[in-house]
């Protein structure tokens, strides 16, 4: 787990929220888990690693509430260091867009 924490901060269009974390490029597979609340739609915000869109879609039935995703990717992240943003898209729902923790994982496979 090179990454975990809770940010409990509530997310504005001015910036994203940012951190970075270091892999050892020595595993297989990531998951990049992430909670949020405020945030009802796809279009509200963009999450990325390394600059790269990680297709986050909420969940439809959750309107405002805090939920969990998980994004898994098979094919490890490479050694070194690694960014994740939070960007928020949408001015009307700043001061209720809350990124609550965000998690990277890597994963061997059955030879590691």
């Amino acid at each position: 787990m090179p990454l975990q924490e809770y940010a409990w901060t509530l997310l504005g269009t001015t910036g994203p929220w940012s951190t970075t974390f270091t892999s050892s490029g020595l595993y297989s597979r990531y998951l990049v888990k992430f909670s949020l609340s405020g945030i009802p739609s796809a279009s509200d915000l963009r999450v990325e690693l390394d600059g790269v869109d990680m297709g986050w879609v909420p969940r439809q039935d959750i309107g405002f509430d805090r939920w969990h995703y998980d994004v898994y990717r098979d094919g490890g992240l490479s050694g070194g260091v690694h960014e994740v943003k939070f960007i928020l898209n949408n001015k009307e729902i700043e001061g209720q867009a809350q990124l609550c923790s965000v998690e990277v994982l890597e994963f061997g496979n059955q030879t590691q």
